[in-house]
């Protein structure tokens, strides 16, 4: 076979999924993701939300150079949580045409102290 692999301009995240894992009521857990394109093509953050209290993201500063990916720290607080097992997610918003939007699910388990 010959030809070219066309480019392809959806995103992805590393990770695909965030398990903030036990998070007692009092604490708060952060990770990081990372959101590119599979053609490492420019990518830039407009906003982000999750659909549950408690659930924050915001981008973090990158060099002039590294316009291929968007770095995002998103934060659990547990003082705005229910205690029991928990699932959500967070959307983050670019300003691309295509492909606009990349989702990450989000599970937890809330205890007390």
């Amino acid at each position: 076979m010959v030809g070219e692999i066309a480019a392809n301009k959806n995103l992805y995240g590393i990770p695909a999924s965030i398990n903030f894992g036990v998070v007692r009521a009092g604490e708060t857990k952060e990770r990081i993701a990372q959101i590119l394109r599979y053609d490492l093509s420019s990518v830039n953050f407009v906003d982000a939300e999750g659909n549950i209290d408690g659930l924050t993201c915001y981008p973090q500063q990158l060099e002039s150079n590294e316009t291929h990916k968007i770095l995002l720290n998103i934060s659990l607080d547990a003082n705005r949580l229910p205690t029991g097992d928990f699932s959500g997610y967070v959307d983050i918003h670019t300003d691309s045409v295509i492909d606009s939007k990349y989702r990450i699910p989000v599970v937890a388990t809330i205890e007390n102290l």
